[in-house]
């Protein structure tokens, strides 16, 4: 099974929409294309709600004046469409539908925010009363934890060396967005691109660089999250291709001729570009192959569980045996939402959910997320002394009970894990 991360459309269609802009300052036919791009990106990912519409701002603001080149008619024709195409997004945002999940993640949220600001306060004098208000308040601990987002993703540490250690779903586990022996490279192409800042493609690196990071920011756990973060890649690429270009000056043509015009000296006659060539080659080499081996040989055993490894195989084994018991029941603590893993491997018909859900909001119906026909979505704790009689329960081993029957486990791929991964138990 493959992982679909939205986040790589998004990527896509937000480079294609810059590219289309910048095209379209001497070909105004591309401008459409970057109007659908920009507009539509923002249907593909959260963050880019609120990121498309500040980075083609920073984009129309940067080239406004090689822009409003293109007819007026042009121009206003794509400013509608783009209107026109964000509007169904607009209303579900105005009408707060559009805002489900960013309620649930944004940084208002933090898990006992209230409580640990009540606990500070508690900790001051009660003759400085009015350093509570000051220093501990909703506001200041969102605005702390805000900016501590934002440097932690600028930060060389997470970008050249750890990348996301919390969560090795989106990223491989102490390795950065880029690799550590490209940390020089990037900085010198920054300073290359602070040096010759005034051309129009050098400002608009920089600012999505440093605005990349914003929306993420705004998020729990925000500075460290890998895909929340991808936005940030295409400028730190691009700096470093900079970087490489510069110290080298091999290439006899600039590396990006269409963007910018300047092209660094020739290397002196010497073998040092020659030699420092083959460094980099055989460290990238070397560095690609480590990453590869902890990928394919130890990523899938270290960090099976935050892939839901199991779920199918106990699936399978309740297929092969539902006609057996009168209730099939899943813990909800192995997985988040495992109805759906179930509408998915047993080629649950549509019609038939929808329908369902619809008697749901008749209120004719239970409730599709918790129980479908004889499956049912919940976890008996250990302490739980009543359960459905002739049921087949998938557990992790936490929620076992003795009034349960283990008929069966499921172990883990890692054969130094000895503590079986799931427990199929029986109350016949």
């Amino acid at each position: 099974m493959r992982a679909a991360f939205e986040a790589t459309l998004m990527l896509s269609l937000l480079l294609l929409g810059v590219y289309a802009l910048l095209k379209s300052i001497n070909h105004s036919r591309w401008l459409f294309l970057s109007t659908f791009s920009f507009a539509y990106v923002s249907y593909t990912y959260n963050i880019t709600k609120l990121y498309a519409s500040l980075l083609l701002l920073l984009t129309l603001f940067i080239y406004r004046r090689s822009l409003l080149k293109i007819p007026s008619k042009i121009l206003i024709i794509n400013g509608f469409l783009y209107l026109l195409f964000l509007s169904p997004l607009i209303y579900q945002t105005l009408n707060g539908t559009g805002q489900t999940r960013f309620q649930d993640i944004n940084l208002l949220n933090t898990p006992g925010l209230t409580q640990k600001i009540n606990i500070a306060r508690g900790q001051i004098p009660t003759w400085a009363p009015f350093l509570q208000q000051i220093f501990h308040n909703k506001a200041v601990s969102v605005g702390y934890h805000f900016i501590n987002n934002y440097f932690t993703a600028l930060s060389p540490d997470y970008i050249f060396v750890k990348g996301e250690i919390n969560n090795p779903r989106h990223s491989l586990p102490g390795f950065g967005l880029l690799f550590w022996w490209m940390a020089p490279l990037f900085f010198l192409g920054l300073y290359q691109v602070w040096k010759h800042q005034s051309h129009p493609f050098m400002q608009l690196l920089f600012l999505w660089l440093i605005t990349a990071p914003l929306p993420s920011a705004l998020t729990l756990g925000g500075g460290e999250h890998a895909t929340r973060l991808f936005i940030m890649l295409p400028p730190l690429i691009i700096i470093t291709a900079i970087g490489i270009n510069n110290l080298f000056g091999l290439l006899r043509t600039p590396m990006f001729p269409f963007l910018f015009s300047y092209q660094p000296k020739l290397a002196s006659k010497t073998w040092m570009p020659i030699i420092m060539s083959i460094m980099l080659i055989l460290t990238g080499l070397v560095s690609l192959t480590y990453y590869l081996q902890n990928y394919y040989f130890h990523y899938s055993l270290n960090h099976y569980r935050f892939w839901q490894f199991g779920i199918k195989p106990a699936l399978q084994f309740a297929f092969q045996n539902q006609d057996r018991y009168d209730h099939i029941i899943i813990t909800t603590n192995f997985v988040h939402l495992p109805m759906l893993y179930y509408l998915f491997y047993s080629q649950y018909d549509p019609d038939l959910l929808h329908h369902q859900f619809s008697q749901l909001q008749q209120g004719i119906a239970d409730d599709p997320s918790y129980q479908i026909n004889k499956y049912i979505f919940t976890t008996y704790n250990s302490g739980d002394v009543t359960q459905p009689l002739n049921s087949l329960y998938i557990a992790v081993p936490e929620d076992y009970n003795p009034v349960w029957h283990v008929i069966g486990q499921l172990n883990s791929p890692d054969l130094t894990d000895d503590k079986p991964l799931l427990l199929y138990l029986s109350s016949e």
